[in-house]
Formats: C-alpha cells, sequence, structure tokens
C-alpha cells in the first residue's frame, strides 16, 4: 500500500534449520563414499549394484530435502508494518502462503516461551488473537521477548490512532 511502512520483520529461529545443516556434510561424505565404493568394487554382483543405485538415490533426495528446507528458511518471514501483520510461507516448489492481518483486529497479543531450550535458545511463538476469527501462532519467533514489545507498540499506536482519526477538511 501507499501509506505503508514496514517496523519489522524476522524470519523464523535459526534451530528450524539446524538439523538439516548440521547432515548436509554427512549426507556429501555418504554419497561420496558411496560413489567410490562403486567405482573402486571389484566384480559387484546384480545385488550389490541395485543396492548401491538405490543408496545413491536416497542420499540424492535427502540432499535435495535438505537444500530445499534452507531455501525454505530464508523465503519464510513475518513482516510488521505501521497496518498489518504479513506473514509470508513460502517453498521453492509447494508452498506460496500469504497472509495479512490487519493491526485494528488484533485484540491480543501473547508471547510463549516453554521450557529452558527455547529460553535457552531465545525463540518462542507469538499467538495474535484476532476479533471474529481463530487465532494465528507464529511459531520459532527470535527473540519474543522483543518481537512482543514491537507488535504490542503498534497494536497500541494504531489504537490510538483509529480513536482519534483525523478531522474531514
Amino acid at each position: 500500500m501507499d501509506d505503508e511502512v514496514v517496523l519489522s520483520y524476522f524470519r523464523r529461529h535459526w534451530i528450524h534449520i539446524a538439523l538439516p545443516l548440521t547432515t548436509l556434510p554427512l549426507s556429501f561424505f555418504a554419497f561420496i563414499f558411496l560413489l567410490i565404493y562403486t567405482f573402486g568394487a571389484q566384480n559387484p554382483t546384480n545385488l550389490m549394484v541395485g543396492l548401491i543405485v538405490l543408496g545413491l538415490l536416497f542420499i540424492t533426495g535427502l540432499i535435495h530435502h535438505q537444500f530445499l528446507c534452507v531455501f525454505r528458511y530464508y523465503l519464510s518471514t513475518v513482516i510488521a508494518t505501521n497496518m498489518r501483520v504479513v506473514i509470508l510461507d513460502k517453498s521453492v516448489f509447494f508452498r506460496d502462503s500469504k497472509t495479512a492481518v490487519d493491526l485494528g483486529k488484533i485484540q491480543d497479543i501473547q508471547k510463549k516461551q516453554i521450557g529452558a531450550f527455547q529460553h535457552l535458545f531465545k525463540f518462542g511463538t507469538l499467538r495474535l488473537e484476532l476479533s471474529g476469527g481463530e487465532p494465528i501462532e507464529i511459531s520459532l519467533v527470535p527473540q519474543p521477548d522483543f518481537q512482543f514489545k514491537k507488535f504490542n507498540e503498534l497494536k497500541k499506536w494504531r489504537d490510538e490512532r483509529d480513536s482519534n482519526p483525523r478531522p474531514l477538511p
């Protein structure tokens, strides 16, 4: 929109891609090991060739899945503007979801950090209670205290602006 200004944005917490990033080097190592083993095998049997091909196909699929998880991490974003909250959830092939919530429709904002793991790595969940609709939960929010404070400031600013409209000329 013309009057809209981006005031805050964030991606999900990095813990979301920690497993794919740690298993990616292991997958590459297994792939290279199978390739070296394939070319170094003396008189391979049909069963052995079949198992190696299946292993290579499985590891190739696993590597692609891990890359897609990393790409999805960078494509999924939450944007807070002076008028609305926009939640973008994209992936390379299968997902393209956009949710926009007007700040005036947000009744209540809750922050949840459950367990020592979430407190240690500083991530949590924001729950936006909407008037006349189902609540929206934004999970894996980094620095949830900061985001909670920012969303409350936006909502308070929007409520004040709506209660004191500009006089008509």
